[in-house]
């Protein structure tokens, strides 16, 4: 699977797709997917969960064949689990994407 990913993006990117720092993205299906929790000091956390079709997230790191975006608002409080967000020392919640799942999985959207 992993492979297909990486074949995926790299063709995507070969084709030209890019996705840059504060894009917004949004999911085009549901997303089964894991999640990282930041927490402040050297730990962190994942977790398990789905992107709601429709869900907009913002991008805060790109790399040659991915990005990384996190969710605001709501959504982070409908996808992070309470028990990492009620930590004190909880920072952010992030997800890692290829790129090969921009117009598969999500779209980016223009501001």
């Amino acid at each position: 699977m992993w492979l297909m990913d990486l074949v995926r993006s790299f063709l995507a990117k070969r084709r030209g797709v890019r996705v840059a720092k504060d894009d917004r993205v949004r999911a085009l299906v549901d997303v089964e997917t894991l999640g990282m929790a930041y927490h402040s000091g050297p730990f962190s956390s994942g977790f398990a969960c789905r992107i709601p079709r429709g869900s907009v997230m913002r991008v805060y790191s790109t790399t040659d064949l991915g990005f990384s975006c996190t969710p605001e608002g709501e959504l982070e409080i409908q996808l992070v689990p309470a028990s990492d967000r009620n930590n004190p020392k909880y920072s952010a919640a992030a997800f890692t994407f290829g790129l090969g799942d921009i117009g598969r999985t999500f779209e980016v959207l223009s501001d």
